[in-house]
């Protein structure tokens, strides 16, 4: 049933339908980032996991005009980042200190709106031009062959676009691929229930289905 609000007197209208939330899966852009500068079981810092990485984002940096203007002032959610960049803490003794790794300068971004500017030119396939405190620096000490290093390989409509299409078409894969894995699923269940399976059948089909689902439940 429709929900509804009052207005004036007894009229009621339907309630204003909440905007569309466009998602995008950021490790389908075209990326100058650098795998290299990011840590791995270093003590001293503690990779940050993609869910919490999309909130804080998204609090920062969703309303970014930039941003906004790209994806048409439609409401955007993350997920992941592009190839080569990675959000940590670096772990102090009574604190935790946001570092984005992969800016091919070798340094670090301090905050997700410092970094956003960056995606900004990420999305616009226009680093040559990005307005980041680190492109800004490292422009002028950059290697003679950076456009060849740096520079985006052009998409077809955009990378705004293109990652869109991909996010959006990975997003059926996935669908389609819970289907088939959930008809599998009933299949070998119904399969497991035939009364006069040999044990070495019943065996098999026990074992497809930890295979699938796992000892928790919980389809893999």
């Amino acid at each position: 049933m429709a929900a509804f609000h009052p207005t004036i007197g007894a009229l009621r209208l339907p309630a204003a339908c909440p905007s569309p939330v466009q998602a995008i899966d950021l490790d389908l852009l075209p990326s100058d980032g650098d795998a290299a500068f990011r840590h791995h079981n270093d003590p001293l810092f503690a990779v940050i996991d993609p869910d919490t990485v999309a909130t804080d984002f998204r609090a920062a940096i969703s309303r970014q005009a930039d941003l906004q203007v790209l994806f048409g002032g439609i409401s955007f959610a993350i997920r992941d980042l592009p190839a080569g960049y990675q959000a940590e803490h670096r772990v102090y003794a009574a604190r935790r200190e946001l570092r984005i790794y992969g800016h091919p300068s070798s340094q670090y971004f301090k905050s997700w709106a410092t970094w956003g500017v960056h995606l900004t030119s990420l999305l616009k396939e226009d680093l040559q031009h990005c307005a980041c405190v680190l492109c800004a620096v490292w422009r002028h000490r950059a290697p003679a062959n950076a456009a060849v290093n740096v520079g985006l390989p052009l998409v077809p409509g955009g990378a705004v676009g293109a990652a869109l299409a991909a996010t959006v078409a990975r997003e059926v894969q996935r669908a389609r691929e819970q289907v088939a894995q959930e008809e599998c699923v009933g299949f070998l269940a119904r399969a497991a229930e035939v009364g006069d399976l040999a044990e070495w059948q019943r065996r098999v089909v026990h074992e497809a289905l930890e295979k699938i689902v796992g000892g928790d439940g919980v389809c893999r």
